[in-house]
């Protein structure tokens, strides 16, 4: 009876290991604009138990690393904040979950104490080739 629990309790530790996994990688996408134009948005994920990590490729080409990522199931949260033109700090809280091989995602705007200053905006990024 021992080893059929132990068996079980492995097989739910793989499954959610390969459900963390399914994260990991370069993620492309577009968002659109308030004029009707997108904007090209590129992710960099890496699964670490049910912590994420990586970066979003910046506007201006320099990588804007994930803050405070969390992947619960097939859920994950993070936020990235940088520099804006004025100098002022642009912060946004994200939010995906993964279906079907792809991520249905929410970009919100925040405060960097959290407090929402804009509407959401959602897309889809997919897997990078």
């Amino acid at each position: 009876m021992k080893r059929v629990v132990v068996a079980v309790c492995l097989m739910a530790l793989a499954g959610v290991a390969l459900a963390q996994s399914a994260f990991d990688g370069k993620w492309t996408g577009a968002v659109a604009g308030a004029r009707g134009a997108t904007t090209p948005v590129a992710l960099t994920f890496k699964a670490e138990g049910a912590k994420l990590t990586g970066s979003l490729a910046g506007a201006r080409g320099v990588a804007v690393p994930i803050a405070d990522g969390v992947i619960s199931g097939s859920a994950i949260r993070f936020k990235t904040s940088q520099e804006a033109r004025d100098g002022s700090l642009t912060v946004f809280a994200w939010t995906g979950v993964l279906k079907e091989g792809d991520i249905a995602v929410s970009r919100e705007p925040i405060t960097p104490e959290g407090k929402q200053t804009g509407p959401p905006v959602e897309f889809t990024i997919k897997r990078a080739p």
